[in-house]
């Protein structure tokens, strides 16, 4: 080989790469109201369709763990830092830009600049709107996954509760009609 000639020894992982284009599209269709012209059922919308997001968390884990694997354990602290920065600077990029588009929302619906303040705090710390929330999500993931991948079966740790978890928020996500409108328990 020639010094000219720069050798890919990158393997792709073919089933994976598959797997994100079809839930982009998934994605995509769910947000554009496109999986209405899908067959009216419940099955197809609110448990393939809705499996989008919590496979992008699995695949991000997936590849964050390939980089732990690859490490030794004292390299450990540098793969996560290196990760946190890499989804930190744009999502601090586009925080700016969405946190200056809702103040501006604020101001013109006559939000005082206490209330504002409060709402952009929690735009920016608690709920980013878009899909600003979801590199919030992996970057805290991230940092509480962390101190489990230094034991010996903390992944299994992580996948268990992350199922229990996922099991958990699909039933309040699917469910919510049984609690809403119903009155608060009375404290005794």
């Amino acid at each position: 080989m020639t010094d000219n000639t720069i050798k890919n020894n990158k393997k792709t992982d073919t089933t994976v790469d598959l797997l994100k284009f079809v839930f982009c599209i998934l994605i995509i269709a769910l947000h554009t109201h496109a999986v209405e012209l899908l067959p009216k059922s419940y099955f197809a919308v609110n448990v393939f369709c809705r499996l989008a997001v919590p496979y992008f968390f699995a695949a991000s884990g997936y590849y964050l763990r390939k980089k732990y694997i690859n490490s030794a354990k004292d390299m450990y602290r540098s793969v996560l830092i290196s990760y946190e920065k890499r989804l930190l600077y744009p999502y601090l990029f586009f925080l700016l830009i969405a946190l200056r588009q809702h103040w501006t929302t604020y101001m013109l619906e006559g939000d005082s600049g206490e209330l504002i303040f409060k709402r952009l705090i929690q735009d920016a710390f608690f709920y980013p709107r878009g899909a600003l929330w979801f590199v919030l999500a992996l970057m805290v993931a991230a940092l509480i996954t962390y101190p489990f991948m230094k034991i010996k079966n903390g992944v299994n740790i992580c996948l268990a509760v992350g199922c229990l978890l996922f099991l958990f928020a699909l039933i309040c996500n699917n469910y919510y009609f049984a609690v809403v409108n119903t009155p608060p328990a009375e404290l005794s």
